[in-house]
């Protein structure tokens, strides 16, 4: 994607020698076209002034800020400017294995695990009066859940109860306080990671316990409907994990799977047309 800013990857993280040997990356002349000037890039510095483009300038999202949270009780943000990190606010106790995301300008977390039990509540961070608050609890505890917003509404995907991985999917709506349930997806999917594009909730790998998923579902909420994905078939055997992050970038999602031989990033699929009748999502 030219949004990727892959000049800007820190050299000790060695994410361009692998990029470089990705069989997926190399065999993209576009790919390759991105990687070359990320290298020269990080060789030539005396040459940046003249390597400039799109991918090599900040973003405007840089005067905003950037949050860690979970593991512990605490919250901290970070400033690009300073280079600092500095506590902002507390969590009413300690989680792990929780949803994160963003709506409203306001940060959710959902689920996960105190450590002794699997956690349905929800708290809700205000930046601007830097307070966590509750909001609605879920119907169903979840960890490792998948978490994305879509038309507003906050998703809760899959995850774990405790015993089992879910199927299970709920949806949030914060100008009513209230969860509702959504059609269940075709599998079980824990540590299942989600992406939205274009109108659709995109499931992504994840596992039944001990299976791990290569699938790929698609979710219609307008017919509150799950549709198989197809993927590219080189993509699937990368998409093998048990905790996948995903992402979708213009006509493209990514994924990225951390239980696997050697984590590695991938292009899931790739939209080759964007013009569609209100049917369903388009194939890949």
């Amino acid at each position: 994607s030219p949004l990727l800013q892959i000049p800007f990857l820190s050299e000790r993280f060695k994410f361009l020698a692998d990029m470089e040997a990705n069989p997926l990356l190399r065999d993209s002349v576009e790919c390759q076209r991105l990687v070359m000037e990320a290298m020269k890039y990080h060789l030539l510095p005396e040459r940046r002034p003249l390597l400039q483009s799109p991918r090599t300038r900040p973003r405007k999202a840089t005067v905003g800020a950037l949050f860690a949270v979970g593991g512990a009780t605490s919250i901290e943000q970070y400033c690009l400017r300073r280079d600092t990190w500095r506590q902002v606010a507390v969590m009413s106790g300690r989680r792990l294995q929780f949803g994160v995301a963003v709506l409203d300008d306001r940060l959710y977390v959902v689920g996960g695990r105190d450590g002794l039990k699997t956690l349905n509540t929800v708290e809700c961070y205000n930046p601007r009066t830097r307070q966590w608050s509750f909001v609605a609890s879920m119907a169903t505890p979840r960890s490792t859940v998948g978490v994305a917003v879509l038309n507003s509404k906050l998703y809760a995907v899959g995850g774990r109860d405790g015993s089992s991985c879910l199927k299970s999917v709920e949806c949030f709506d914060p100008h009513t306080n209230k969860w509702s349930s959504c059609a269940p997806m075709s599998k079980r999917r824990g540590g299942v990671g989600v992406a939205t594009w274009n109108g659709f909730l995109y499931a992504i790998g994840g596992h039944d316990a001990p299976v791990y998923l290569n699938t790929v579902e698609a979710y219609d909420p307008q017919t509150n409907e799950w549709t198989q994905v197809n993927t590219y078939s080189s993509c699937l055997s990368i998409c093998l994990t048990s905790l996948c992050v995903a992402c979708a970038s213009n006509s493209s999602v990514f994924c990225y799977g951390v239980i696997l031989p050697r984590s590695s990033w991938c292009c899931l699929f790739t939209v080759l047309f964007v013009h569609y009748v209100n049917a369903g999502p388009p194939s890949f």
